[in-house]
């Protein structure tokens, strides 16, 4: 390896440091419609995206923090912003909301990675442009500990949707990493969180880094970053009082050693989900890093026919070996069958299209200014993918006014 690669993977693994803005109704009278996103940069040059439609998204900044948002009353749209240790986000949230006078709480994991289990959720309440913490509390316990990686080797912090919020609107879940756990909380009407009995519980395998709410279904990513175990591809089942528990006979669909993968995100229907092997390509032997899969309804997952994907070699510039064909970042349309998948090396953003048994169909990609994509978003009018590029610090944003004909138009540097 030569002399520049050290600091070639020291930026590139900070694509871990992710936000996204979750929309919920807490609080009597009120609810929230609407598709929620973030955006969040971190210090050292990393920046990141995250994406959710409807009222389930997520959030995780390793090293930093992870947030969610949740409004009542009326008013259509806020923004917030926050900060963490280790690096600040930014976020918003857009939306319809009907009810009483309008509240936004947004919450915060620490991913504090100490051996005594100190993890936590911050929630603060916004007013304008400012967070103001949540009078009385200092934070909420996950009751695990988060994870640090100060060697910066990639795997460990790269992930998404780390937070959710259930279809309700009234429950969160959030990961503890390092202690291979799930927090679970109710959400109360002044915002505050109520540990659900029994919380944390055990993820279903290592190193939980993402999270989807499906009904009575929390699906989970365990990465097993220290590839001492197979990561999995699992679900729990969600309890009448958010509680979690294993869901008898069911077996998880596992993946390569080494496989590294970031993100498990539902199709809008919830029949589908796909995945990023982030470090497929590297595992040994290499494996494709877009997965699909079709879900039962009942936790169990198959594989989509032609799974696990590829990251064509159409797409990459000036001819680059696809054996750095890597995946990192997946949004979904909200109402058409195509998925947006961030393909970092390649500096580019590629459009698939999927059927109901979720095979991916290549189609066509948007070659990006910025260097390093990672994370995705979808606004809610369908017609705009914000990407964050984390070598040189900036956001393309891309139009899919034509949904098969992404095109980027701006490159922002923050």
């Amino acid at each position: 390896m030569n002399d520049r690669a050290p600091r070639f993977v020291r930026r590139w693994a900070v694509c871990g440091l992710v936000l996204t803005v979750l929309a919920a109704c807490s609080g009597s009278p009120g609810t929230t419609t609407g598709t929620a996103g973030a955006t969040g940069s971190a210090t050292g040059g990393a920046t990141s995206a995250g994406s959710s439609t409807g009222s389930t998204t997520s959030s995780s900044a390793a090293g930093s923090s992870s947030a969610a948002a949740s409004s009542t009353g009326t008013g259509a749209g806020t923004t917030g912003t926050s900060s963490g240790t280790g690096g600040s986000s930014t976020g918003g949230i857009e939306g319809t909301t009907t009810g009483g006078g309008p509240t936004t709480y947004v919450y915060i994991e620490t991913n504090d990675p100490s051996s005594d289990n100190t993890n936590a959720v911050l929630a603060y309440e916004r007013h304008n442009q400012t967070l103001v913490p949540l009078p009385g509390v200092s934070g909420f316990a996950l009751g695990g500990q988060g994870v640090a990686d100060s060697n910066f080797t990639l795997g460990p912090i790269d992930a998404d949707q780390q937070v959710v919020i259930d279809q309700a609107n009234k429950r969160l879940y959030a990961i503890n990493e390092g202690s291979s756990t799930i927090g679970a909380f109710d959400i109360n009407d002044d915002g505050s969180l109520s540990a659900i009995a029994g919380s944390p519980y055990d993820s279903g395998g290592d190193n939980p880094v993402s999270l989807a709410v499906s009904g009575k279904l929390l699906y989970v990513v365990n990465q097993a970053y220290d590839n001492l175990s197979a990561p999995n591809y699992t679900a729990l089942a969600i309890n009448d009082d958010g509680s979690l528990s294993a869901i008898p006979g069911l077996k998880p669909m596992t993946t390569d050693v080494g496989a590294s993968p970031s993100q498990i995100l539902l199709s809008p229907s919830n029949q589908v989900a796909f995945g990023a092997d982030f470090l497929g390509p590297m595992a040994s032997p290499p494996i494709q890093p877009i997965r699909s899969f079709q879900l039962n309804g009942d936790g169990s997952m198959y594989r989509a026919p032609g799974d696990p994907y590829e990251v064509p070699a159409a797409a990459a510039p000036n001819n680059m070996p696809t054996g750095n064909s890597l995946a990192l970042g997946l949004a979904v349309h909200p109402t058409q069958k195509i998925l947006y998948v961030g393909f970092v090396l390649f500096n580019a953003v590629g459009a698939y299209t999927y059927d109901s048994t979720g095979a991916l169909t290549y189609y066509t990609n948007a070659p990006l200014t910025g260097a390093l994509a990672c994370w995705l978003v979808v606004n809610s009018e369908a017609n705009r993918l914000y990407v964050s590029n984390t070598g040189d610090a900036s956001i393309s944003v891309v139009d899919i006014t034509k949904p098969l004909q992404p095109v980027e138009i701006q490159h922002y540097l923050l």
